[in-house]
């Protein structure tokens, strides 16, 4: 009988034993479960905040560029105004100088205003027309030929 008892009492042991083995593997896993579960989180913002900064850095960048090609629009628009203002000065002293020989100062102003309105309708027209206006339709700017240069 007493090894009978024995025998239950080891068997009630071993299965004790084996629940508790089992409850701490399941323990273990859970655990274990649990981590691998942090770690892909961790691993998911980690790529998320690296999408959102390259977005970040897309949109700076594109910023730039747009703000780049803004600036060297301005640059072309004060080279054609720069131009422009030459020219003008150029053609108001021929047609002043050659066309009529009489000294600016003697014209009547009204006449001086109508001129000079004039060259600039023309001048500021052809610069519409040239294709770095931005326009469809070509144009060329007026040349002051070499002589003319010279006898300025």
């Amino acid at each position: 009988m007493r090894s009978q008892e024995d025998r239950v009492r080891r068997e009630e042991r071993s299965k004790k034993k084996e629940e508790e083995e089992e409850k701490e593997k399941e323990e273990r896993r859970k655990k274990k479960e649990e981590r691998r579960k942090k770690k892909r989180r961790k691993r998911r913002k980690k790529k998320e905040e690296r999408r959102k900064k390259k977005e970040e850095e897309e949109e700076k960048e594109k910023e730039e560029r747009r703000k780049k090609k803004e600036e060297e629009e301005e640059k072309e628009k004060v080279f054609l105004i720069t131009l422009l203002s030459g020219v003008h000065l150029i053609f108001a002293k021929i047609l002043f100088s050659y066309i009529f020989p009489i000294p600016y100062s003697l014209l009547p102003v009204a006449f001086r205003s109508y001129c000079l309105k004039a060259i600039n309708f023309w001048l500021y027209s052809c610069i519409e027309m040239h294709p770095l206006s931005g326009h469809d339709i070509t144009g060329n700017f007026p040349e002051v030929t070499k002589k003319q240069m010279q006898l300025l």
